[in-house]
Parts: C-alpha cells; structure tokens; sequence
C-alpha cells in the first residue's frame, strides 16, 4: 500500500482505534494509531503514551491538548477502552507525506496533581473528604463534570479525621496519602461509550469485590506451544522476607497516656523464614493523637502489616495479547505449579500492569516508514520494576503485555503504604486565634484555642473553615511555662492575636501553638497606660484588658539603672501595690520619683487580714535577715509596760487601793512571746498563731482623725507613758462602771501629787448612794472666796478638832465638847458639868521602796557580771558588778522614784 493511501482507509477493522469526544470527533480520521505504551497499577492512575501517524505535517497541537479521548483495542473477548485526555502533545518528526505525532493520555484523576493547594478538613472522613475534593473539580471544570465519577465499596467503618490538612499538597499527592493511610485501594473503570465516555474511580478496601477480566481463563503455554497468542508465556512466583509483627504507638493526651497496637502477619513464610522472623518488627512511632480510639489505631497497625504481607509473594507473568485489566482478577490455567490446587488457589487480582500495543497497519507500512521516523518510535514509557526484569518479546512490533498480581483473597492496600509521611511546614508559622462572635477569649476546659491558619482561602472552606470564627479549626492546645495536675499558668491568647504555631513529630495535623507576637495591629502593652517601646525598654512584665471593657491590670518590672521597682496594680479603683523605687509612669523612659519603698493604695476599700495574727512594725531588719514576726523591740517596750504597771499597782495596793489588773498584759506578751510556735521560723511548741494584732513604732506613733475615733477591749485596755497627757477641747468624760481609782505616787520636791482645777465653773464631788471620805496626813483646807455651807439632808454633822474639841449638829441640837475653856455669847445660855470628847486619828500605812533590779541583754538573758552605773533622782551615782544573774545591789527609798541603770562595757583585758 501507498503510504499516501494509508490515510484514505477508515479505522474500521483496526486491532488500535483513537476516538475524540465532541467537536473534535473529526480528529480521528487526522490521526492514526501506531503503537501503545500503557501502563497501570492498583491506587495510581495509569501512563498512556499514543504514537499516531498523520498526512497533515502541522497539525495546531493546543487543539488536540485537554481534549477527552477514548482509546480502543480490539482482543479476542471483545474491545477493551481506555478513556481519558491528551495530557500533552509532540510532534515526533516528518519525512514526505506522514508525520509523526506523539500524545500523552491521563485519565482525569491524574490531572488533579495539577492543583496544589493548603486547606483544612473538619470532622471529614477519608471517604468523605475524597469525595469532596472530586465534587470541587466536577462541578468547577465543565470538561470533568460529565467524564469524572466516583464509585465506593468500603467495607470497613472510617471514623471522621477532627482536623485533617492538606498542607502544599497537589489535590492527587493529598488523596494518595489518605487513602493509604487508611489502606483504602481504588481502579479506574471505563464505560465503553466513545460519545460520554466516563472514567469512575472505583473505592475498595476488600479485593473480593473486584470483577473479573475478560477472558477470566488464561491458560500457561510452553514455549514450543504453537497457540501463544492468547495465553501466557511465563507465570512466575515471587516471594521476600518481610517483618512478622508491625506495632504502632501514639501518645493521647485526652487520657494523658500512650496507646499501642499490634498485629501479626498472616503470611506462611516457611519453617525457616519464620524463625528467622521473630524479632523482626516493625515498629512505628505515630504523631500524637493517631487514631481517636484503640480501634481506629489497630486498623493503622493492621494496614502496616497488610502492605508487607501484600508484598511477600507476588507472581509475575507476560502475554502476547491485551493480558487482563488492572484490578481484575484472573483464573490462571494448566501451569504445572498450579493445575492441582482448588480454583480459589488459581484466581490472581492483576495489581500492575505495562502493556504495548501495535496496531494492524499493512505488513508493509512499517517497513516502508522513512528511517528518520522509526527512529522517533523509541518505546516513551518503559516498564516500572520489577515489571522491567521481566523478558522483553523478541518479535517485533507484537502485543506484548508485562503484569503482576497476587492471589486473590490477599489483603489489598496501596503499596506506599510503607513509605507514608505527611507534609510538614518548613519551620513554624504564625495564625490567627478565631472563636465565636462577641468571645474575647473563645477556649474549653482543656485551655485549647481556635485558629484559622493565614493560607487559608473562603472558597476552599465551604462549610465556613476560613471565616475567621470558631469554624475553623478544631480545638488546638496552647504550649505554657508550666502545666501540671491543676497547677501551672494560664495565658490564653485572645481572638484576633497572632500566634506562632509548630507542628508535632512534623505532623501537618497536629499543631500546637507556642506563644503569641505582636504586629501592626497588636502592639506591645502601654504599662500604666503610658509611654511605648522603644522608649521604656526597661519596662517588662504582664498587662492584659476587662473582656468587654477598658479596665487594665498588670504586673510590671522596671529595670531603669538605679530605679529598680516593681507594681502590681488594676486600673479598678486605682488600686496598686507599688515596690522599690516609686516614680510616676514612666514615658520615654523617664519618670519623676515619688517615695522609695512600699505602697499599698486603693480608691476603693482595703484590708488587711491575718487569721493568725498581724505585725505591723518599723522595727529595722535590713535585708530580711530576721524571721517574718522579728519583734524583739515590741516585746521589750511591752516588757516594760508589765513591770512599770506591776509597780504602780504594788504602790496604791500599799496605799489601800485597788491592785491594778495584770493578766490581760501578762497574758497578751505570752501570745508575743510564742507568736511563732508552729511555724517553720519555730517548729517546736503549739501555743503559737494567736490572733492578736501588734503595732510598733520605734520613732513615734500618730493617730489623727477628724471623725470619732473608738478603743474597746473586752477585758483591759492598758495605757502606760512616761507621760501621759490628756487634752479635751470641750469635755473629758471618764466613766466606770464600779469603781474609779485615782493613784498618784507623788514626787519628793512636786507641789501636789493630784490636782483637780477648774478655771471656770464648779467643782462637784459627790456620793450618790454612800459615804464621801476626805481625808489627808496633813492638813486640810477647804477655802471658798464667798459663803460657805455645809449641809446634810439627814444624819449628823460632826466636826472633830484638836485636843478632843466636838462640834455636833443633829435633830435640832447642837452639842459643843471641849477640854478647855469654852466661850459663848448669847442672850441665854444653859450650862452643864464639863465633858471630854475622845476622837481616833488617821493611821496612815507604811510602803517599802526598797527595791532590787535585774540587768538584762537584748536576747533577754540576764547580763552575768556586768558592770553597771546607777543615777538616782537626787543626782547620786553609784557603780558597781551584778552578779551571776544579773542582779545589782539592793535600792532603798522612802518613795517611788526613777532610777537609771546603765550597762558599761567591758574593759579591754592586757594582750
């Protein structure tokens, strides 16, 4: 034939036929079918590479790029097709008449690894997820939306993925991943129709559930056999060693503990292989959170195994016809290794397949074929291992078919199983933290947040993933300074933050944010609203905001060279604990002093609240280098107090007064003297933690009000001074509800021991149910600048002088009692023998001054030996030694008087 006519046959009657769908149907009869280089496997889609002969030398190669196409071989069962689009286009080469034409066909599966993108999945299973993702290219690419389909056959139950990315992924990388991982297996299917000609993708977990080829017989022929077209001219086994267990191990810290699974191989691998197997594991350390139950991780664990077990025998075979389909499965007939076992032992799912097709042109068109173009038919998809190890055919331009399969009933998962790892983001990343409307802080009882990661597109997200609220993302855990069993820190960032999130074990699903930064929007905190960086740089510490509010609080060190201070404070009611150098807020690092130390201040009410007691001292402990409740002044001062009382209430007990209450006094230096019994400053002793309040000013004490001011004690209030002054602008009142006792010792040269002056008005003194008594060792004089009168409503007057005088006045008589001579003057008188009235004079007790005193150190110890220097009050000054126990020389007095006593040091003793 002329190879000028070979254009003008139809493709009637032709083993290879080429078929465009639509308006480009007309193609068919530019293009004639060559050769055929196809191969296909299990879970991925299949290479087609079309040489095509054709009488047009410039053929416009954009036209025939994307169009659907179907390719047809005719085999002794029938037609199989093989449907899909011109991928690319080349032009091989021209000589004369034909030019060549090289096109390479993809199903429309494999025109997904021409998408990348980043997205995220919610609460989506595998299934459903792949599902989604073929939906988006159906329903967005008119040329898809007829050809492309899905068809699933799951038997197994697959749980919804929480969060699930697809992170710099191509869409096909991203389903090849998932369904391995799930050991999900899928095929290409074709419809036979060459005007809708459809490609499904068929979804199986169960290879029973696949068809059978066309012709399901094969039968093995030798190689003398004459009949080889339709038979197999090799069918050989293989097998390899593989792992005899495969654990998986992921840690949950829902449960807070690390969850294991385990399965063994179903493999007979022989006595030896399977000895030699028994510590070969495969074991795996998954990302955290794997699987969200014990279940859905023993399927990871059998999906593992079920890929090695796949791969330990293979059987490898080669035809020269069409041989069967991928993922069909076959009977293998009259092969000397297999004739005596059951059918079910001679089915093979046909796993891999590397076909070459030759059409039938005329016997000699090849040979007519300028050289030039022969050249340019170099077989462009050669067979993948192991297919390649295979024996090529030794006849030229033949049907030779090179596949692979297992017996059928062999757990069937994708063969990348074995080498999954998910995509992981180059380094750490920022997001931003979502939650629901009108949530400042949107978190559960976990303290896990949301995010909505910045590559995240609204129009990948249909169910809302990227519209920056708490749909798009699960809830994720934040990373803190610390985190235990109820303890730890919480700072959670706040809706709209910016945060730095890492991915764990280089897991895409499982992030975990790592802390916060600021930007453009979020600047760094104005501590005590004022001032920003770079100026108060110095400044560091803790500033956070009222929820739905402008109230602030913060924790704020200043590091200023030479004002070191500290603040604890809340803008509500001003309220602030202020440390160390206090200055106003500082601004562009400068502020103006305002007190050095310790402030505590509120707008609103304080308190201050010691359940087991309360100091509040200006005693000096420089440094802290005593106890908490050091307070060796106060109990000295008190000390004091107890012995000056215990000696004025001794002097008017001698004076027949009332002896002054000393308990309360004694009871309450107890209290201070044990005050730390208990704690950790003083372990030992259980009488300490009293619930007293201590107040002690070494320099002085000033209480002021304008209001009314109230002490009340429930038992004695003892008020003791060197001094002690009471002044009243308008009224001093004192009232007892028994008695009421004045007791002045007196001092030797001192006008009067107690006066009562009123410099206006009257001075009333009176018993109103009892004796008034006045009585005095001298003299007593009652003066009055006008009349006097004395008057008693009932009972007599008495009034007794010296020498045993008696003036009496009772009932209306007056009677007159003397020794002497007595005188009178009146206009009548009445005379009687004389009388003597015996009167007894005031007894006045005795007291002994004498007193002995104790030196003692400021540990309270008695000062052993010292040497010491007493001042009277008449200016006498004596010195001498205590003895071993502190006690000086014996003091005698005629009255209470002040006495220094004066410790010396010791002298130096000779070197």
């Amino acid at each position: 034939m002329q190879l000028g006519n070979l254009f003008s046959v139809a493709q009637h009657n032709r083993l290879l036929r080429l078929h465009f769908v639509g308006d480009a149907a007309g193609m068919k009869d530019l293009l004639l079918p060559f050769r055929l280089c196809y191969e296909a496997a299990l879970s991925a889609p299949y290479r087609a590479a079309l040489t095509c002969l054709s009488p047009v030398p410039d053929l416009a190669l954009k036209q025939l790029l994307g169009r659907a196409v179907q390719i047809q071989m005719d085999h002794s069962a029938g037609t199989r097709v093989v449907n899909g689009h011109v991928d690319s286009v080349r032009q091989l080469g021209t000589n004369g008449g034909i030019t060549c034409y090289l096109l390479n066909i993809a199903p429309g599966l494999a025109l997904l690894s021409r998408r990348r993108t980043s997205r995220i999945f919610q609460e989506l299973s595998v299934p459903d997820i792949v599902a989604r993702i073929l939906q988006e290219h159906v329903q967005g690419n008119s040329a898809l939306a007829s050809m492309l389909h899905l068809e699933q056959c799951l038997r197994r139950p697959y749980a919804p993925r929480s969060y699930c990315t697809q992170f710099d992924e191509t869409d096909l990388d991203f389903i090849h991943r998932l369904l391995a991982e799930e050991g999900i297996s899928y095929c290409l299917r074709f419809s036979a129709s060459h005007d809708t000609p459809t490609q499904t993708v068929f979804l199986f977990d169960d290879g029973m559930d696949l068809d059978a080829a066309s012709p399901r017989l094969l039968a093995y022929r030798s190689g003398h056999d004459g009949q080889q077209a339709n038979s197999l001219l090799s069918w050989q086994p293989d097998r390899c060693l593989v792992s005899s267990a495969t654990t998986v191990r992921t840690h949950d810290y829902k449960p807070a503990h690390a969850r294991q699974a385990r399965d063994t191989s179903a493999v007979q691998q022989g006595t030896t292989a399977t000895t030699l197997g028994m510590t070969l594991e495969d074991y795996q350390v998954m990302a955290p959170y794997a699987a969200a139950d014990n279940a859905g991780l023993q399927q990871r664990a059998q999906v593992r195994q079920m890929g090695q077990d796949q791969a330990s025998k293979q059987w490898y075979g080669t035809t020269r016809c069409l041989g069967p389909e991928t993922g069909h499965y076959l009977e293998v007939g009259h092969h000397p290794a297999l004739s005596f076992r059951a059918v079910a032992d001679r089915e093979f799912v046909v796993t891999h397949q590397h076909l070459t097709v030759y059409n039938n042109l005329p016997h000699d068109v090849s040979e007519r074929l300028p050289d030039a173009l022969m050249a340019a038919f170099a077989p462009p998809i050669e067979p993948s291992p192991p297919l390649a190890a295979l024996p090529s055919d030794s006849a030229p331009n033949a049907t030779f078919a090179r596949f692979a399969g297992v017996r059928r009933g062999t757990a069937l998962v994708p063969t990348r199983v074995a080498d999954l790892r998910r995509p992981t983001a180059k380094g750490p990343q920022t997001a931003t933290v979502v939650g629901r409307a009108g949530e400042i802080v949107d978190t559960d009882a976990m303290g896990r947040i949301l995010i909505q990661m910045h590559w995240s597109r609204e129009e990948e997200h249909p169910d809302g993933g990227a519209a920056f609220d708490h749909r798009s993302s699960t809830r994720v855990r934040c990373a803190l300074p610390s985190a235990g069993d109820g303890s730890g820190h919480q700072f959670l960032p706040r809706v709209g933050d910016e945060v730095v999130v890492v991915f764990l074990h280089d897991d895409i699903d499982r992030p975990l944010v790592m802390g916060a930064v600021h930007g453009g929007r979020r600047p760094p905190p104005a501590f005590s609203a004022a001032g920003a960086l770079p100026g108060n740089r110095t400044l560091s510490g803790i500033h956070t905001r009222e929820h739905h509010g402008e109230h602030v609080g913060e924790l704020l060190f200043d590091d200023t060279p030479g004002q070191p201070r500290a603040r604890l404070a809340t803008s509500y009611a001003s309220s602030a604990l202020n440390l160390g150098y206090l200055t106003h807020p500082r601004r562009d690092g400068q502020a103006s002093p305002r007190g050095e130390g310790a402030e505590l201040r509120t707008d609103g009410t304080a308190s201050v609240r010691g359940a087991r007691g309360l100091l509040l001292t200006t005693e000096a402990q420089p440094g802290a280098s005593g106890s908490q409740l050091q307070r060796d002044d106060l109990i000295r001062g008190l000390g004091n107090t107890h012995d000056l009382l215990s000696a004025l209430s001794e002097a008017a007990q001698a004076q027949s007064l009332d002896a002054a209450d000393a308990a309360s006094l004694h009871t309450l230096l107890a209290h201070l003297r044990q005050w730390e019994q208990g704690s950790n400053a003083q372990p030992e002793g259980n009488q300490g933690g009293a619930p007293i309040a201590a107040l002690h000013a070494g320099a002085g004490l000033a209480v002021h009000t304008s209001g009314a001011a109230t002490i009340a004690s429930g038992t004695t209030l003892d008020l003791a001074a060197d001094h002690l002054q009471h002044s009243a602008r308008r009224h001093w009142r004192a009232h007892a509800g028994e008695a009421l006792t004045l007791f002045a010792q007196g001092a030797r040269r001192a006008m009067a021991a107690l006066r009562i002056v009123a410099a206006r008005g009257d001075v009333e003194i009176a018993a109103h149910d009892g004796r008034l008594h006045a009585s005095a060792a001298g003299q007593v004089h009652l003066e009055a600048g006008t009349a006097t009168v004395i008057s008693v409503a009932d009972g007599p007057i008495r009034i007794l002088g010296g020498g045993g005088c008696l003036l009496q006045m009772d009932g209306g008589n007056i009677d007159l009692h003397c020794p002497g001579t007595f005188r009178v003057k009146a206009s009548a008188t009445e005379m009687e023998p004389g009388a003597h009235a015996s009167v007894a004079q005031n007894q006045w007790p005795q007291t002994d001054y004498n007193e002995r005193f104790q030196a003692r150190l400021d540990t309270g110890e008695p000062a052993a030996h010292c040497r010491y220097e007493l001042i009277r009050a008449d200016g006498a000054r004596l010195h001498g030694t205590a003895d071993a126990n502190g006690m000086i020389e014996l003091q005698q007095g005629v009255s209470l008087e002040e006495v220094i006593v004066r410790l010396l040091p010791t002298p130096q003793e000779p070197r």
